[in-house]
């Protein structure tokens, strides 16, 4: 595994530089799970099961991609075997840094000089013949003004439906064919019983804010467990 190399992204630096947004084999997407904004979830409960993990203080949405550290079970052939990919994954590998020196203010734009992404001269170019931003940074630059600007509104509303018991602790036991049961660390899951329980009330004034739309995609979402646990048992056939 390679060390990051990150370069504050520059024309001078960066102008011939292609980025492969087909290759997958970079570590930054060696992972089970990433940050979700709350507006990300109308699309991403098509593909992902979705929880809300954390703890006291600092909860988020989590899409899980897989069951252990470092699994990420929609990486097949090479590709990326999904519709929607949350914010947090198409910003890599990209990254939001302070210059040196610098303890605070707004971050720039960084790349790792020794992503995979960036070795060829196949994929989307960063700069036009001009030296100004591509269509492709463009939105690169856009995911993470969504990033910024609504990480701290999501994370808000993740904890509201902990505060407001809509979700409820639930530790995850997979059973596999081989015999083998994965624990999943503790996450938080839709409070079924408390939805019901539910006054006329409390079910105008969740719905007019959202947090019922919310509840109601991440139980969707749980259909996507049984995706995740074949996938994993035909990996179990391959060995």
């Amino acid at each position: 595994m390679s060390s990051p190399q990150l370069e504050f992204l520059s024309p001078e630096l960066h102008k011939n530089l292609h980025v492969d947004t087909q290759n997958y084999s970079d570590d930054c997407y060696k992972v089970n799970t990433c940050f979700a904004l709350a507006g990300e979830l109308i699309n991403l409960v098509h593909d992902y099961p979705v929880f809300i993990t954390g703890s006291e203080g600092k909860y988020q949405f989590s899409p899980i991609f897989g069951f252990i550290s470092e699994e990420n079970l929609y990486l097949q052939n090479g590709k990326w075997n999904a519709n929607f990919l949350p914010i947090d994954i198409l910003r890599r590998p990209f990254q939001v840094r302070l210059p040196e020196g610098q303890s605070s203010g707004e971050g720039q734009l960084a790349l790792d000089r020794n992503s995979a992404r960036l070795q060829g001269t196949v994929g989307e170019a960063l700069f036009d013949q001009e030296g100004k931003p591509s269509s492709y940074l463009q939105r690169i630059q856009s995911l993470f003004s969504q990033l910024m600007s609504h990480n701290r509104n999501s994370t808000q509303v993740a904890e509201q439906l902990v505060q407001l018991e809509l979700v409820k602790p639930l530790k995850l036991e997979i059973p596999l064919k081989d015999g083998q049961k994965l624990k999943l660390p503790e996450v938080w899951a839709v409070n079924e019983e408390k939805l019901k329980q539910l006054d006329a009330d409390a079910v105008h004034e969740h719905h007019q804010s959202g947090l019922l739309q919310l509840c109601y995609l991440m139980s969707s979402s749980m259909a996507h467990l049984d995706k995740l646990i074949a996938w994993k048992n035909q990996q179990l056939d391959a060995v």
